[in-house]
């Protein structure tokens, strides 16, 4: 009986130390995603404003805290907007990922060399086709500025992990687009 009381609570001794493990929670993954974001915005200068400009105006570092995202129009765009479920949106993207936890960044872009324009239908931010890397971008908060602007235009980001690709979602890291622009598919 002994014997078997001794097995059990080592069983149990076991059970508990791996559950104390230094994994690091949801919260704290937040908690670091803020410090990242307020690190990253007070080091390039970045002023946010309290109200969306009526003329689509922003400076070079002004930003707006929009449906989850940080937002700079470089350009409104012109004609058509942007219709949920039905118009095909094609992109191109330049930025980084911001590690939190490294300290450090990891740079894209898909302006340049062969890279075809990535494609979604907004509102649909999930895989349609066959796996290309420009899907490694593909998110909702991707799609935030198409129902404020219209077709052709581009702007610059701050998307937090809660709304980034699958990729900034596992990895826990918040994404800086330095540049974006949106062609709508006639």
């Amino acid at each position: 009986m002994k014997k078997a009381f001794n097995i059990i609570l080592a069983f149990l001794v076991l059970i508990i130390g791996f559950s104390c493990s230094k994994t690091k929670s949801y919260t704290d993954r937040l908690k670091d995603q803020e410090k990242a974001i307020n690190r990253f915005i007070d080091d390039n200068n970045i002023v946010l404003l309290g109200d969306y400009p009526a003329d689509h105006k922003f400076k070079e570092n002004e930003f707006i805290y929009v449906n989850g995202v940080y937002l700079n129009v470089i350009k409104p765009g012109n004609g058509d907007t942007a219709t949920y479920y039905q118009t095909k949106v094609l992109y191109r993207v330049k930025g980084m990922f911001i590690d939190a936890d490294a300290d450090t960044t990891y740079a894209f872009d898909s302006f340049t060399g062969a890279v075809h324009p990535g494609e979604f239908t907004y509102g649909n931010f999930s895989m349609t086709g066959d796996y290309d890397e420009t899907y490694y971008y593909l998110s909702e908060g991707l799609g935030v500025p198409l129902s404020l602007l219209r077709d052709s235009c581009e702007v610059k980001m701050i998307v937090p992990f809660q709304l980034g690709s699958y990729y900034s979602q596992e990895s826990y890291m918040p994404v800086y687009y330095e540049r974006v622009r949106y062609i709508f598919e006639k």
